[in-house]
């Protein structure tokens, strides 16, 4: 049903609980219920998705929005367990991978091995970039063989860094939110062509990325709320399970009318 709602379930949704880089696999499945915005006949934009449903070979999650009455709307797994966590596993949209974390990694310019102690996302010069997490920006401007790099401490003793930026979009002394975008890919500095260099330090030390939120406890909705969430995740998701046994006519039909439900390959 389109990339930008691929998009935001990858990125949001589930942005900090599954690495569609590392466990995605051909086969599996994504179900949506979302609603559309018309004016009129005439089509305007998403709106938002309101359940998620991907079930992998590797992983498995569901991601229900529900909005408390207090008013504040996240996104909650099917045991009413917040799906937000501290960071988000990755800080852009990016194409490939080009290098990983790696204690001795050959250098590629500097011909010999040394540490490799963040990872290196190919993307398009220009492509955006975001905090992974809210924090303070301490650093917003050129930096040695990083060149031009954003970097940002975190609660609980955490920092990032963003460098080989074409652009920087923050300021020393900035407060960030979570998804706040920080600059643009580039290749300034100590770079042998377009990415984003990312480290995330922890107490001082530069940690593999793909170990955060480890032992992060998610946020419970509150036993108040449980009832109220129960009754819309069952509603949801028989709005979804119906459209599995649909003709595709009929949920090509459904997707013009909020909500509406899709599940793909």
């Amino acid at each position: 049903e389109g990339g930008a709602l691929t998009d935001f379930v990858v990125d949001y949704v589930f942005g900090s609980v599954i690495d569609f880089h590392r466990d995605a696999r051909r086969g599996d499945r994504l179900g949506l219920v979302f609603t559309r915005r018309y004016l009129g006949s005439r089509f305007i934009r998403y709106g938002p998705v309101l359940l998620a449903r991907y079930e992998g070979q590797v992983t498995s999650q569901l991601g229900i929005q529900y909005k408390d009455p207090i008013g504040i709307a996240e996104y909650y797994d099917a045991n009413g367990t917040s799906l937000e966590r501290l960071f988000l596993l990755k800080p852009m949209q990016f194409r490939r991978i080009s290098s990983k974390f790696n204690r001795k990694r050959f250098h590629p310019i500097l011909k010999r091995n040394m540490p490799h102690l963040g990872t290196d996302y190919a993307a398009a010069p220009g492509t955006d970039v975001w905090a992974t997490a809210r924090g303070l920006v301490t650093v917003a401007g050129r930096n040695g063989g990083y060149g031009k790099m954003v970097e940002i401490e975190h609660p609980n003793g955490y920092r990032t860094r963003y460098a080989h930026l074409s652009r920087i979009l923050v300021r020393k002394g900035q407060r960030i939110r979570k998804r706040d975008l920080v600059g643009q890919v580039g290749s300034t500095g100590r770079a042998t062509g377009p990415h984003l260099h990312y480290e995330l330090i922890h107490n001082g030390s530069q940690i593999d990325p793909r170990s955060v939120n480890r032992g992060d406890e998610p946020r419970r909705l509150s036993s108040s709320y449980r009832e109220a969430f129960e009754q819309r995740k069952r509603y949801l998701a028989s709005l979804l399970d119906d459209s599995r046994h649909a003709p595709p006519q009929v949920v090509a039909d459904a997707a013009r009318r909020p909500p509406a439900a899709l599940t793909a390959p």
